[in-house]
C-alpha cells in the first residue's frame, strides 16, 4: 500500500546524513564515479568529465565491459546537462545501447544500462519511455535506489503524483541522502508545500559532500526565489558560487535575484556569463525577457534568435521540449503554434506547469473561455506559484471577471512581487486598471 506523504516528510526530517547525489538537474543522477572506482580501481574520478575519461580508458582495455559502457552513458547524460551540449545525448544513447547489446549476465548490470536509458529518456522529455525503462530495471534489481529516482522524476512529470510519491518513498527507504532529500524538496515544492521543501533542502545541504554543495545551495536559491525572497535567494546563489564559481545554473539564479533587487547591470552580466558557459534555452529566454524589460530590444531579439537555434540543436539531439517552446511562442512568437505545442504536451503530461502554459497560450491566442479551466487547474494544483496566479488573473480580466481577476493578480504580487521582469509590472498595471 502506498504510504502517505507524511512518511516521506518523516524520512526527510529524521533520516541520517548519508551522502549521495541530487535530482534531475545539473548534477549526476547516481554515484557513477563511485560505481566505477569501487569495481575497477582505487582512483575515484570526480564529476562527469573525469568519469568519461576514466571509462574510455577502461574500455580500451576491456571493450566488452557492459557495466562501464552503462556508466559512460550515464556520465554523458550529465555532461549534456552541465554543458547544454545535446550531442552528448547522442553519445549517451550509443554507450547505453552498447551496454545492452553486450547482454550482461549479471541482472544488476543489465538493470544499470536500463536505468541509464531511463535517465536519458527523462533528459529528452520522453517521460513515458523513462518510466518503462525504469520499470524494466526494477524487475531485475529492485533494491537499487537510483531506479526509483528515475521513476520519481518520470511519474511526477507525467502528472502521476501518487505513483511519484510511492517511488520517492522507496528511494528514501533505500538510501536517504542528498538525492532523496532534493527530490523530496522538489516534490513538496510543486505540490504546494514550500516550507517543508526548504526543510528538506536544509538537510540536503547538511548531508552534502563538498562537490555537491553548489547544487544544493542553487536549489535553495531557486526555492527562495519562487517564494518571493530575492535577498535570501541571492545569498543562497552566492554560497553556490563560492562552492563552484563556474556553476552556470547558480550564475543565472544570481542574475535573476539581482534583477529583482534592481541591480540590472549586474544581473545582465551574470546571465551573460551563464549562457556563455552553458547556453541553456530556458536561461536564454530569461535573459531575453530581462533585456526586453529594460528596453534593450535588439539585445533581447539576439537572445531569442539564439534560443531558437539552440532549441533546434536540442531537437537534433533527441530532446523534445514542447513546454519551453510553447512558452516562448506564447509571448514572443505565434500563440497559435504555442496552443498546438502545449496541447500535445498536455496529452502527454497533465501537470500544473503544463496546464498553466496551455491556458496562457490559449489566452494569448484569444481563446479566453477555453483557457480559464486550465488556469484554474494549475493554480489549484500549485497555489504558491506567482506566475500561475498572474496568468489566471489576466485570463479572468479578459473575461470581465473583475473580482476574481483582482484576487489572483494581487495574489501573484504577494507570492513574489518580482516573479517576472516583464509580467510583474504588467500585473501591477492591470490592478491599477481594475481599481
Amino acid at each position: 500500500m502506498r504510504r502517505a506523504l507524511g512518511l516521506i516528510l518523516a524520512a526527510v526530517l529524521g533520516a541520517g546524513a548519508l551522502i549521495v547525489y541530487g535530482p534531475d538537474q545539473e548534477h549526476p543522477d547516481g554515484d557513477v564515479s563511485g560505481e566505477l572506482a569501487g569495481r575497477h580501481s582505487s582512483t575515484y574520478p570526480q564529476g562527469p568529465s573525469a568519469v568519461i575519461e576514466f571509462a574510455r580508458a577502461r574500455l580500451k582495455r576491456e571493450p566488452d565491459d557492459a557495466r562501464v559502457w552503462a556508466e559512460l552513458g550515464i556520465a554523458y547524460v550529465e555532461q549534456a546537462r552541465i554543458t547544454a551540449d545535446p550531442t552528448y545525448y547522442t553519445k549517451a544513447e550509443g554507450a547505453l545501447r552498447k551496454a545492452l547489446d553486450l547482454r550482461p549476465e549479471a541482472p544488476e548490470d543489465q538493470a544499470r544500462a536500463q536505468t541509464g536509458m531511463g535517465t536519458l529518456a527523462n533528459a529528452r522529455h520522453e517521460f513515458g519511455e523513462a518510466e518503462r525503462w525504469a520499470e524494466q530495471a526494477r524487475r531485475l534489481d529492485p533494491g537499487h535506489w537510483m531506479i526509483y529516482g528515475v521513476l520519481t522524476d518520470a511519474r511526477l512529470l507525467l502528472g502521476d503524483r501518487p505513483s511519484a510519491e510511492e517511488a520517492l518513498q522507496t528511494m528514501m527507504d533505500l538510501r536517504p541522502g542528498v538525492a532523496s532529500y532534493t527530490r523530496a524538496a522538489h516534490y513538496l515544492s510543486v505540490t504546494g508545500n514550500p516550507k517543508r521543501a526548504a526543510e528538506a533542502l536544509d538537510l540536503a545541504v547538511s548531508a552534502a559532500a563538498p562537490d555537491e554543495l553548489a547544487f544544493c545551495h542553487e536549489r535553495m536559491g531557486e526555492l527562495l526565489w519562487h517564494t518571493g525572497q530575492p535577498s535570501l535567494a541571492l545569498a543562497a546563489y552566492e554560497r553556490a558560487l563560492a562552492a563552484d564559481p563556474r556553476y552556470a545554473a547558480a550564475q543565472a539564479g544570481r542574475g535573476r535575484a539581482r534583477a529583482a533587487l534592481g541591480q540590472s547591470e549586474e544581473a545582465l552580466r551574470d546571465y551573460t556569463a551563464s549562457v556563455e558557459r552553458a547556453p541553456h534555452p530556458a536561461v536564454l529566454l530569461e535573459l531575453g525577457e530581462l533585456s526586453l524589460s529594460l528596453g534593450r530590444t535588439q539585445h533581447a531579439e539576439q537572445q531569442f534568435a539564439l534560443f531558437e537555434e539552440v532549441q533546434k540543436l536540442f531537437r537534433a539531439g533527441g530532446v523534445s521540449d514542447g513546454l519551453l517552446s510553447g512558452r516562448y511562442e506564447s509571448d514572443h512568437g505565434d500563440p497559435a503554434t504555442a496552443v498546438r505545442l502545449l496541447s500535445a504536451e498536455w496529452d502527454k503530461a497533465q501537470t500544473a506547469e503544463t496546464a498553466d502554459a496551455l491556458g496562457w497560450a490559449m489566452h494569448r491566442a484569444g481563446q479566453h473561455t477555453q483557457a480559464l479551466p486550465y488556469a484554474r487547474q494549475a493554480s489549484e494544483w500549485d497555489s504558491h506559484r506567482a506566475e500561475y496566479a498572474y496568468h489566471r488573473g489576466e485570463i479572468e480580466r479578459a473575461l470581465d471577471l473583475t473580482e476574481p481577476a483582482r484576487e489572483h493578480l494581487s495574489q501573484a504580487l504577494r507570492l513574489n512581487p518580482h516573479f517576472s521582469p516583464l509580467h510583474a509590472p504588467q500585473a501591477k498595471a492591470a490592478l491599477n486598471t481594475i481599481g
